[in-house]
Parts: structure tokens; C-alpha cells; sequence
């Protein structure tokens, strides 16, 4: 079973090539980013969506201060359900993951739900993250350029945003999902091109 890690990561060790996830208040100058392993925080963006539907259409996610609050009240109450787990229960449902797909196996974090907790008691459940952390932005960096788009997420889009169900107002929505990921792909990109390019090269290098 894989060892996840849901530590701060240092930032002076992280590279490009490193998936990680960057929380990051303002604009970043005034106060410094906090990072963590993107697998590892995976497991709670079950959390984040249950009291942010917008988060997960995007690589960059903008949170209010209310929305925040409302994440941390639903951390606090999975942590102590974490705290009761035994074998055989949901944890599915104690992480919000019925609707939400998770982006890895559940399995690995089922003998390393005390791990778990530490993303949630030592570091979010604190009035200084609160009143730090005005607005917070979740940047995920992974193999992807452009978001997946799967069945699962369609459908889950359509139920969440369409009132009435139909051919035109479902294509309506993929191709509102299909833009919103083709900008967001063009963000990255832009903001990667550099490295990229640098990368490319150290490839032609070695053939």
C-alpha cells in the first residue's frame, strides 16, 4: 500500500516537476505560500467541495473567507469521525467522496487515517489560518495540461447547474466545462512555457 504524505512540503525542495498544492493568500506578496503534497490533499477536496461547489472546475480555485470558514467547521467534524474509525466503516462518506470522485484509491488511506488527520488538526482547524488567510487560492500542479473531463463529471455538472434537462442545455454545459478547461489549460501553459521550453531542450540533449 502506497505511503502517503500529508505534511508541509518545504518549499526550497520543491521543483517544477513536483505535484504539489500551493495555498496561497492574496495575491502571495504580503504573506508566504503554504504547500502540500497534491496526492496527499487529494483526500480532502471531498471536504472542500461538500461547502464550495466550485472548487475542482479549475487548477486555480478562488475561496471567500465565509466559504472557508464553512470548509473548516466540515474539517472539524470529519476529524473527530476519523478519530472513531473502525474497519468496515463508510469512509466514502466521512470524507464527502459519494458524489465527488476521488482522484485516487480510497484503499490507501484506510490504515492511514490517523496521518490523514494531521492535514486537518495541525494545521487547518486554527484561527490564525482564518485571519491570515483572507482569500485562498488552490493551485494544483499535475502531469495534466488540461483538466480530465469524464462521464462521472458531466453528469454530476448537469445535476448541480441545469434546472431543466435536455439535449440543448446539456450540450450547453460540456461546452461551457470544454471552455472553461481549454482557458484554464492556456493559463498553465503560458505560465509554464519557460519551463517547458527549458525542459525541451535538456530532451533533445539527450538523444
Amino acid at each position: 500500500m502506497e505511503k502517503l504524505d500529508f505534511s508541509i512540503q518545504d518549499a526550497n525542495t520543491l521543483t517544477k516537476k513536483d505535484s504539489y498544492v500551493t495555498l496561497q493568500a492574496g495575491k502571495g506578496k504580503d504573506h508566504k505560500s503554504i504547500h502540500f503534497n497534491a496526492i496527499g490533499f487529494s483526500y480532502i477536496e471531498g471536504l472542500i467541495w461538500d461547502k464550495h461547489r466550485e472548487y475542482g472546475n479549475s487548477s486555480k480555485t478562488k475561496i471567500s473567507s465565509p466559504d472557508w470558514t464553512r470548509i473548516l467547521e466540515g474539517f472539524e467534524i470529519s476529524s473527530k469521525e476519523l478519530s472513531e474509525f473502525k474497519s468496515g466503516d463508510d469512509i466514502k462518506e466521512i470524507l464527502k467522496f459519494e458524489i465527488f470522485s476521488p482522484p485516487h484509491p480510497l484503499d490507501n488511506i484506510l490504515e492511514q487515517t490517523t496521518e490523514l488527520k494531521k492535514i486537518l488538526n495541525d494545521f487547518f482547524p486554527s484561527t490564525h489560518l482564518n485571519e491570515k488567510f483572507d482569500l485562498i487560492y488552490s493551485l494544483l500542479v499535475l502531469e495534466h495540461i488540461i483538466d480530465p473531463l469524464n462521464f462521472d463529471t458531466l453528469l454530476l455538472e448537469i445535476n448541480c447547474n441545469i434546472k431543466e434537462i435536455n439535449k440543448e442545455t446539456i450540450k450547453k454545459q460540456f461546452l461551457n466545462d470544454l471552455e472553461n478547461r481549454i482557458q484554464s489549460a492556456k493559463e498553465i501553459f503560458n505560465n509554464n512555457i519557460e519551463n517547458i521550453l527549458k525542459d525541451a531542450l535538456e530532451y533533445r540533449n539527450l538523444k
